[in-house]
């Protein structure tokens, strides 16, 4: 058949119907889309009402952080913010190609301080500028506050906002485990990770809250977390037990563990709507950190003037929190000191007391006995009545003062050894 012999209608409908045709449709200006690999494209106006919540799930090797990088690059070519939780350290290079805050880390342009983290979520979402909070400096378990903080702060902040904005969770497995470390032993004042990851994956959508969970451990992320997402890449895993613990959400996309054993570093199954295509990553734009490390890698963030000037007033601002932080520690630390004093002057004249009343006791006792001693010693012992009461009194009003210190220490509740 001879295309020149067909009519405009028809050459039209073979066209339409084509791949490549679909992948150029998608490419056109205005079009918003992930293009993830060579003729691949992920359309975007498909989620506009589910949002979009994506996993990657790849065993250690096969390319799960290169598949991140690139999903990340993705979502800043449409003009959508990032939140990205990077506990290796790994994603401060998509500032060398995008204006980005990298709080944290050897490469950091800000200190990640706790009191700061509400200062930098408003300036991510009042400023429209993405950020990477990188905790690699930190061991899992203040990792998780951390994180827990981030994602409680910003779930929070969008109910003001509004702004679309996509978290990116990289080893998820450390912020939503299938299994929790619950009991007496986990400390009560840290914040749980995995019922912060629970709000922005079930409830994140109606606050223009995005997600991306990635992990190298399939068996050890929340399946709960996994259930909420509409979006799969499956690359490689090595592992019956990793394959066994996603095996519902692999026979849903028809995927065998033959098949995912089969793929090659940087190859994936993605699996959307019922739709299951093998896909080869494309190059990335920026530099990719998360492979193995090499000596002088160069790196140049890039700049302009409205991140520079958010930039310049959040360290002002984190500057001013620390100080005030420093002073109101001196204040407690005084008070702490205050009150210990409070406490062994108290101590003090209990222990004076107790030998008073010993005192006035045997004093009794021979007054009741007749004896001419207890005569002459009755006076002594009106005496040591009289000054046991001052003590009591004394007493009261060192507890007093003593509650009055902790009382200027509300609300925080001071811990005395």
């Amino acid at each position: 058949m001879n295309i020149r012999d067909l009519s405009v209608h028809e050459t039209g409908k073979i066209l339409y119907n084509s791949k490549m045709f679909k992948f150029i449709k998608s490419t056109l200006p205005g079009a918003r889309v992930l293009k993830v690999a060579p003729l691949f494209s992920v359309p975007l106006d498909d989620y506009k009402t589910t949002g979009e919540r994506d996993a990657i799930l790849a065993s250690s090797g096969m390319g799960k952080s290169y598949l991140t990088g690139v999903l990340m690059e993705e979502t800043l070519e449409n003009n959508t913010l990032l939140c990205v939780i990077d506990p290796e350290g790994e994603h401060f290079t998509l500032a060398e190609r995008y204006p980005m805050m990298i709080i944290g880390g050897e490469q950091g342009n800000l200190p990640l301080e706790e009191e700061a983290i509400d200062l930098y979520v408003d300036t991510m979402l009042k400023a429209g500028l993405s950020a990477v909070f990188d905790l690699s400096e930190y061991l899992d378990d203040e990792q998780q506050h951390l994180y827990a903080l981030i994602a409680d702060k910003l779930f929070h902040a969008e109910q003001k906002y509004r702004r679309k904005i996509r978290v990116v969770v990289e080893e998820a497995q450390i912020y939503a485990p299938q299994k929790t470390m619950g009991g007496p032993g986990r400390n009560k004042k840290k914040m749980d990770p995995l019922q912060a990851s629970q709000k922005i994956a079930k409830r994140g959508r109606k606050r223009a809250v995005d997600s991306l969970w990635a992990t190298q451990r399939p068996a050890s992320i929340s399946k709960e977390i996994l259930s909420q997402c509409n979006r799969f890449w499956f690359g490689g895993i090595s592992t019956e037990q990793d394959y066994k613990a996603i095996r519902p959400f692999l026979n849903e996309a028809g995927i065998s563990f033959a098949e995912i054993k089969s793929l090659n570093p940087g190859e994936f199954f993605f699996y959307s709507k019922g739709k299951t295509k093998k896909i080869k990553v494309r190059k990335r734009h920026c530099k990719h950190a998360g492979a193995t490390p090499e000596a002088g890698m160069n790196f140049s963030a890039t700049k302009n003037s409205s991140m520079e000037k958010a930039l310049s007033m959040l360290t002002e601002a984190v500057a001013s929190r620390a100080t005030e932080k420093q002073a109101e520690e001196s204040q407690i630390t005084q008070l702490k000191m205050h009150i210990r004093d409070l406490k062994r002057e108290n101590e003090k004249l209990r222990k004076d007391l107790e030998q008073e009343q010993l005192a006035t006791k045997v004093i009794d006792r021979l007054n009741n006995g007749g004896s001419t001693a207890s005569l002459n010693s009755s006076g002594v012992g009106s005496r040591r009545r009289k000054k046991s009461a001052a003590e009591d009194a004394k007493m009261a009003a060192i507890a007093e003062r003593i509650a009055e210190a902790n009382e200027q220490l509300h609300p925080t509740k001071i811990t005395l050894d």
